[in-house]
């Protein structure tokens, strides 16, 4: 049996540690709904964060990252990234699996320190993808915000007559009078 056999026989255990701490970084009443409702129709956050939680511990300790991994990471990301959270806060739950396995293995001596350290690099290498993935969310929130803000700006020059707008050549023109169509 390998050192990583160890955590992939705990790995229930580790993906529900590392959801309790997910939860645990939202406000009280908000994390204690997304931990304790299991309805992914009703509580689609806390549906997203357990399915993403177990995808990701497998990559981890896999050390193989392939799309349903980028997609789980994506999930998450994408869902702090419009919550509210600081941009540590954001990204904060990946450190969070770091923890979850080291209070895991605090009483096993089965897994040496060679391993934990690859597992270490993993976790690391998971946390840089998150940042890049939450710059480019809080990237595109932006551009929408930006382009929401010069439509509306838009909208109001053209109501209070301030545009100077060429003649759209499609548009339908008005037949001359007294002539019929």
């Amino acid at each position: 049996m390998s050192d990583l056999d160890v955590l992939r026989g705990r790995r229930l255990e580790l993906v529900a540690r590392w959801c309790e701490a997910m939860f645990a970084s939202y406000p009280e009443a908000s994390g204690r709904f997304y931990a304790t409702e299991r309805d992914p129709f009703r509580n689609p956050v806390g549906a997203t964060l357990r399915s993403s939680a177990a995808t990701l511990v497998d990559a981890v300790l896999a050390g193989e990252w392939g799309e349903g991994a980028e997609a789980a990471l994506d999930a998450v990301v994408r869902l702090r990234s419009v919550q509210g959270f600081s941009p540590s806060q954001a990204v904060g739950f990946v450190r969070q699996l770091k923890e979850c396995v080291r209070q895991l293995l605090a009483d096993s001596e089965e897994v040496g320190p060679a391993v934990l350290s690859a597992l270490d690099e993993r976790i690391d290498a998971l946390l840089l993808r998150s940042f890049d993935r939450f710059v480019a969310c809080r990237d595109r929130l932006h551009e929408l915000k930006e382009r929401e803000v010069k439509a509306r700006v838009h909208t109001l020059l053209q109501r209070a007559g301030m545009l100077d707008e060429p003649e759209d050549p499609t548009a339908p023109t008005a037949a001359p009078e007294g002539s019929s169509r």
